[in-house]
């Protein structure tokens, strides 16, 4: 095997030469030619190792408890994808208008490399087109999900799903795919959730729809 830090590079002499040279022709040779070919060696990261397999040392049997220490530093590598920071608890408000920041997401990643994370963030391929949320990466490890359009019904649909991508920097990088949890909420004039379940009209219990109605006339009649 090659090794740069033993010989960075090698010299080759090479000769070409015809196999068959015709008879008629000898006096006119020699039918050859060589050239220099100059081998260089690349230099590759590789892991540390030790010189000798081997390190025999010498200790009275009187030595005191304190005659020195070794140091083996483990180096991380970037073995473990990016994840959400924690589980965020999404709400977007029925009358919430578009382009409207309804969460700031952040990435945890349990390497630690030696400048520091740098996440990147987007959403998946099958929902970068949707009409519902968008994403804007913050260049500062955060993204935040904006609104796309308005009148968001509960209704209609009360949870929404969105996939989101993110990538870290290390080499090679690694990637994963988060899924945030947005619920569709009724909100006060301050934008505040008050209510996030999806509502429907139900009759009080033991009464039909026509008993009710008959109530509501007797209602009417005495109005």
């Amino acid at each position: 095997e090659l090794d740069f830090e033993s010989k960075t590079s090698y010299t080759l002499r090479i000769e070409v030469a015809n196999r068959d040279a015709d008879p008629r022709f000898l006096s006119l040779g020699p039918f050859s030619d060589t050239t220099t070919v100059k081998i260089i060696v690349e230099d590759v990261d590789e892991p540390p190792v030790f010189s000798l397999p081997l390190y025999p040392m010498e200790v009275s049997e009187a030595t005191q408890v304190g005659r020195g220490y070794v140091a083996i530093t483990i180096l991380d590598i970037n073995d473990n994808a990016p994840e959400f920071a924690m589980d965020y608890e999404t709400t977007v408000c029925e009358n919430a208008q578009p382009g409207q920041v309804i969460q700031k997401i952040s990435a945890v990643d349990k390497d630690e490399p030696s400048n520091g994370h740098q996440f990147y963030f987007s959403l998946t391929t099958d929902t970068t087109n949707n009409h519902n949320f968008s994403l804007k990466d913050n260049k500062d490890n955060t993204a935040s999900i904006l609104t796309r359009r308005n009148g968001f019904r509960r209704q209609e649909q009360s949870v929404y799903y969105l996939p989101i991508f993110i990538v870290d920097s290390g080499s090679p990088s690694l990637s994963s795919t988060n899924t945030l949890t947005i619920r569709v909420c009724d909100c006060d004039a301050d934008g505040v959730a008050q209510t996030c379940n999806a509502e429907a009209y139900i009759l009080p219990a033991g009464l039909s729809t026509g008993a009710l109605i008959a109530i509501l006339a007797c209602v009417l009649t005495l109005l």
